[in-house]
């Protein structure tokens, strides 16, 4: 969803106008669709929502070679990003936040996770700007330095800092969260002992951070961290698939988490409060004012 709530990007690129007011110019003209791209989800909109941000060859196997590029939504000009893993938009221009992993090597397993190296910001016409390695990710969390790691980044919504999930790919050791600014500096970071689980959102005004993880008895939790307050823990009721994506209502005082299959949701006051059980169709992917 753009941060105006007046476009849904599909998984093509189809965008779809949610809202009255000034209609892109005739599509498909302006952003291509192909059955080889997808959008950089969970963040596709860039530029604040002007831009959408593609991975090409969908579906490869080396998914983290997929070629990256920038799509403007009114004069459909495209820039190229490079290659990337974990992709997601930037809000203040267009470009996006890139996970690089690092070098393979010969693995047995061959489902083994790819560990990450770095986090680049990569923004049209700009020199890139190294934000965070593997190293300083894992010493800002107090983790041996060489810790294998997979790292993404998840940029608030004024762009203004980004929080970035490291997760060990080798398990057997906490994950946690870093907050970066825009120059890489590091300004908070979160141990989450039994690691991230789905995607992290921030609150509409970028104070709070919602993620999932699982709490006593490996029952699904959320967890609301705002730095300069604390952490607002709250247990999920059980449900017939895993808990996989958080949203924020619009006022940031709920935070409403869904479950794979079924449509069951759950509600909690983001302060703290009972957590109730709703239906509701399929996941959803914004709250809308």
């Amino acid at each position: 969803m753009s941060p105006t709530n007046r476009y849904l990007a599909l998984f093509n690129g189809q965008v779809v106008i949610v809202r009255p007011g000034p209609a892109l110019a005739p599509y498909p003209a302006k952003v291509p669709l192909s059955s080889v791209a997808t959008i950089a989800w969970p963040a596709p909109f860039a530029d604040h929502g002007l831009a959408l941000v593609m991975l090409q060859d969908y579906g490869s196997p080396v998914s983290y070679d997929s070629p990256i590029s920038v799509v403007s939504m009114t004069t459909g000009q495209q820039s190229s990003l490079g290659v990337g893993e974990h992709v997601a938009g930037d809000p203040q221009a267009r470009g996006a936040f890139v996970s690089v992993p690092a070098p393979a090597k010969p693995s047995a397993t061959a489902t083994q996770a790819s560990p990450d190296s770095r986090i680049e910001l990569r923004d049209a016409a700009r020199p890139t700007v190294l934000l965070a390695t593997a190293g300083g990710m894992n010493r800002a969390l107090g983790e041996p330095v060489g810790t294998p790691v997979a790292l993404a980044a998840y940029a608030a919504p004024s762009g203004t800092k980004v929080a970035v999930t490291v997760q060990p790919v080798a398990g057997g050791t906490p994950g946690g969260i870093v907050v970066i600014d825009r120059q890489g500096r590091v300004l908070d970071r979160k141990w989450v002992m039994a690691g991230v689980q789905a995607i992290p959102a921030w609150s509409p005004s970028g104070r709070s951070l919602a993620y999932l993880t699982a709490g006593a008895g490996g029952a699904t939790e959320v967890e609301v961290w705002t730095p300069d307050k604390g952490i607002v823990t709250r247990r999920l009721p059980a449900a017939s698939g895993p808990y996989n994506r958080c949203i924020w209502s619009p006022d940031a005082r709920s935070v409403l988490c869904a479950a794979s299959g079924g449509g069951q949701w759950a509600i909690t006051r983001a302060g703290g409060g009972s957590v109730v059980a709703v239906r509701g169709p399929g996941l959803p992917v914004a709250w809308l004012p």
